[in-house]
This record gives C-alpha cells, sequence and structure tokens, in this order.
C-alpha cells in the first residue's frame, strides 16, 4: 500500500519544500499538489512549486492531483509535466 498526501502551494516555495521533505520523512510515497484557478492570487504556481521540492526529496513521486484544460492549455501542461521529468531525473 502506498500514501500520498497533498500540499496546497499557497506557503512560500520554502515552505511547500520543506513540507514535502518533511512528508517523504514521515514515510509518505507521493505528494501532489493543485492547480485552480478558484484560487488566483493564494496560490503559487504548482508546477514551480514541485521544481522547489525536487532539491528537498529523494523518494516521493511528485505530482499535480488537479488541473484546469481552460485556464491552462493542455499543450503547457505537458510542457510544464516534461520539464519536471526532466528535473528529476
Amino acid at each position: 500500500m502506498q500514501f500520498g498526501i497533498r500540499i496546497p502551494p499557497c506557503e512560500s516555495l520554502a515552505e511547500v519544500s520543506r513540507a514535502a521533505r518533511t512528508a517523504e520523512a514521515g514515510g509518505f510515497d507521493t505528494v501532489w499538489t493543485l492547480d485552480s484557478p478558484l484560487l488566483a492570487g493564494r496560490l503559487l504556481d504548482p508546477y514551480v512549486a514541485l521544481a522547489a521540492c525536487v532539491p528537498a526529496t529523494s523518494r516521493v513521486r511528485l505530482g499535480i492531483a488537479v488541473t484546469n484544460p481552460v485556464s491552462r492549455h493542455p499543450v503547457v501542461t505537458a510542457c510544464a509535466a516534461l520539464s519536471l521529468d526532466e528535473l528529476t531525473g
């Protein structure tokens, strides 16, 4: 069985990466964040937030739990995911 946690990117990038590091140390297998236009101005870009988690973690898998194909074009989403994939190796 695997366990994941959702960390909303509504704090600083340092706080989000610290939370991901803490989740990994606590045994979580995945760390998710979200992309929501409903919280515009309150949430950081989820792909940048996950990129900030990369140097803070070594084992957990990182991902976007929710995104909106209307506010974020699917091609832009694919490019962001590809960039994260390359960043994490």
